[in-house]
């Protein structure tokens, strides 16, 4: 707020931190016209502030509606329908139980070479369990035994990714109908 003493006139805050010397000279002049220009003049530019970011909004809206959310509910749906039918070939792997099949070779020992690449991003060795789907496994050069486990592990996770997944998939539903 600016005050001036000469007439007890005063400036109600228009929301902006600077005056242009046409305004300024406009207020120093004492006309309620003007000073009502001004308030107006204020008024609209923050209506088509507002205006600007409602279209913003609305075109983020829109994309979110008509591309993001049911690109990500597509690949949601094809990974759990890709869980669903690799968690029933599970087999409960504990103890003396463990065997897997790599490249139609039977192991029945977790003491074996496993020979992975580097993942392109992170530069550590991975290899990848494919069923249905394709999960990935950071492992370790030195841990043979190691390695196994981590590959059990990513097979008992199937459950909880399955719930985990179909959660996502209902959190984006809701939020299309929302959208709309």
């Amino acid at each position: 707020m600016a005050n001036s003493n000469s007439g007890g006139r005063t400036v109600e805050d228009l929301d902006r931190d600077t005056f242009t010397y046409i305004e300024v000279k406009a207020l120093a002049s004492g006309n309620p016209l003007i000073l009502e220009k001004f308030k107006v003049e204020n008024e609209l530019k923050q209506l088509y502030l507002s205006k600007s970011r409602y279209d913003k909004s609305h075109i983020e809206l829109e994309s979110k509606y008509n591309t993001e959310i049911p690109r990500q509910l597509k690949y949601q749906k094809e990974y759990l329908n890709g869980l669903l039918k690799d968690s029933k070939n599970v087999q409960d792997l504990s103890g003396n139980k463990f065997m897997i099949i790599i490249k139609n070779e039977i192991y029945s020992s977790r003491k074996f070479d496993v020979i992975g690449t580097k993942d392109e991003l992170w530069y550590k060795p991975v290899i990848y369990v494919e069923g249905n789907g394709k999960y990935k496994v950071e492992i370790s050069n030195l841990d043979e035994i190691g390695n196994i486990y981590k590959l059990e592990n990513i097979l008992k996770s199937f459950d909880n990714k399955i719930n985990i997944v179909k959660e996502q998939i209902a959190y984006n539903e809701k939020q299309l109908m929302d959208i709309k």
